[in-house]
């Protein structure tokens, strides 16, 4: 396949690759770089069958559940005032929660009576948060078993389709909202104008996304635990991102970047040919996992952190 955002010929970046996660999964893929614009891509792609096989029952997001009032749920509150509109607070709250800031700056904006669509929304954790901040929320999740433990967790409207596919209300969402789900999409040009359809004008389109740009994946090239394949068929960085934003009509209004502890550890697994959680005793390790929020700022400014959050404006007609 060409380039899906500019249609070149794209070259082997690396070849004969697994899946790391789940070994005993059977397929063999490659990885393909665009000259251009360095999009990464899987080339050819598996179909939905196989593609459909990676996603086991025992899928790490499909088992777990938040609780409705998790302690979590504090911290996300007051971030949320101090940074995202949700209210009043003085400047020493938010200098005091800058450290959580950049771990949850996917949070979106205040909107009065806003509407919100989670794609690919899991057990549906996130909107517990989403519906705690006051948001109408929706969610679109394409496993029916897991959309129907997101609908006994939630009690909001789940659409149970790909999202290319689904039936969804025209100008109707505020904000849509994908957190490590847009690299899973085999066709990002029909997504995007889906997502596009479904937007208010001036609605706001939030996406979590595996960095090309990262540090860790200069260091460990194939052995980033992010590039995750085959279910990531997409890795992008800001340029290749921002320009496939604009071809549908989406300014990019800000991206930020983070690291994460646990992307570290996988990776080095991986790099030295272990199961993907054979260190993975060091995420619980509290300083170690603290020490992140301290090198946040510094991935942030770089641009290297391993997670990148893209916030886009669906400009008017």
């Amino acid at each position: 396949m060409n380039c899906p955002i500019c249609n070149n010929l794209p070259k082997v970046l690396y070849s004969g690759l697994s899946d790391r996660f789940y070994p005993e999964i059977p397929g063999i893929y490659n990885l393909k770089q665009c000259p251009n614009c360095k999009l990464i891509f899987i080339d050819p792609q598996p179909s939905e069958k196989e593609l459909f096989s990676h996603y086991p029952e025992y899928y790490g997001v499909y088992k777990t559940l938040f609780k409705k009032h998790d302690k979590k749920f504090a911290i996300i509150k007051l971030v949320a005032k101090a940074y995202f509109k949700y209210g009043k607070s003085g400047p020493l709250l938010k200098f005091l929660l800058l450290p959580f800031y950049l771990k949850l700056s996917h949070l979106p904006f205040y909107v009065e009576n806003g509407k919100l669509l989670e794609v690919g929304c899991g057990t549906g954790n996130r909107m517990l948060i989403f519906k705690e901040l006051g948001w109408e929320v929706r969610g679109l999740e394409i496993n029916q078993k897991v959309a129907r433990v997101a609908q006994n967790n939630t009690g909001c409207k789940i659409y149970v389709s790909p999202l290319e596919e689904a039936d969804l209300p025209e100008d109707y969402f505020d904000v849509v909202y994908l957190n490590n789900v847009f690299e899973h999409l085999k066709d990002p040009n029909k997504a995007l104008q889906k997502i596009k359809d479904t937007l208010k004008e001036n609605g706001e389109l939030i996406i979590v996304i595996p960095s090309e740009d990262a540090l860790l994946f200069k260091l460990f090239k194939q052995d980033f635990f992010p590039l995750d394949v085959p279910r990531y068929l997409f890795t992008y960085n800001k340029m290749n991102i921002s320009k496939l934003f604009s071809q549908h009509d989406f300014r990019v209004k800000k991206i930020n970047y983070s690291y994460s502890l646990s992307s570290l550890t996988s990776s080095i697994a991986f790099k030295l040919n272990k199961t993907v959680d054979a260190f993975s005793f060091f995420d619980k390790i509290r300083l170690l996992w603290a020490i992140g929020f301290f090198l946040d700022p510094i991935f942030n400014i770089f641009e290297i952190g391993d997670m990148m959050t893209v916030r886009a404006i669906k400009m008017e007609k």
